[in-house]
């Protein structure tokens, strides 16, 4: 609002200042075993900056993003240039970490069976998916190991159901485990005696 000045009649005009105010991002890794750290973002309100490039893991998942709360969908990608956060009143903004399951393609060797599926796609932190399983004459199938004649970790059981959850993060084989089938054989001694 205009002063004016007694003495010479001149009017005074006076300027507001502002200066934009500053806030921080605090990157949490959510929840689940994430490794790595991340210290706080410093922002100015008004000008748009790149968040910090994730730095956090999780086996076996992918990063997808940062949400605004826990529960949250990602709303925010890596590096992406945001301005004006929304600071609660400790002038903090909380990002949380998303994560995607990653899929992992799984040789299954029949070692000698036929007729099953060659391989699946499974994913990390899940049930084995849905398979057909071999067949071998004269052997009974015992499931899906990650060494040869059941030795190692059962994935599959012998009925093609899931033993486990899918636990390696990379791409693996695993092999079948047959068990020869006994069989009882019956003498005819056909009108002859003694022992058989």
């Amino acid at each position: 609002m205009p002063t004016h000045c007694s003495k010479s009649g001149a009017v005074l005009t006076l300027y507001a200042k502002w200066q934009a105010n500053g806030y921080s991002v605090r990157f949490s890794n959510g929840t689940g075993s994430v490794t790595g750290a991340m210290a706080d973002q410093a922002f100015i309100y008004d000008e748009p900056q790149a968040l910090s490039a994730n730095a956090f893991e999780r086996t076996g998942y992918s990063f997808a993003g940062w949400a605004t709360n826990q529960a949250g969908s990602a709303v925010y990608g890596d590096g992406q240039v945001v301005s004006n956060l929304t600071a609660s009143a400790n002038a903090m903004f909380n990002l949380y970490t998303r994560w995607t399951t990653n899929d992992y393609a799984v040789t299954l060797d029949m070692q000698g069976g036929a007729g099953g599926d060659s391989s699946v796609k499974a994913a990390y932190g899940v049930a084995m998916p849905t398979a057909r399983m071999p067949e071998r004459a004269g052997y009974t199938f015992g499931g899906y190991f990650t060494s040869a004649n059941g030795g190692g970790t059962r994935y599959y059981n012998g009925d093609g159901t899931s033993a486990r959850a899918w636990d390696v993060p990379s791409a693996t084989t695993l092999y079948a485990k047959w068990t020869a089938n006994g069989y009882a054989v019956t003498f005819d001694r056909h009108g002859g005696s003694g022992d058989l």
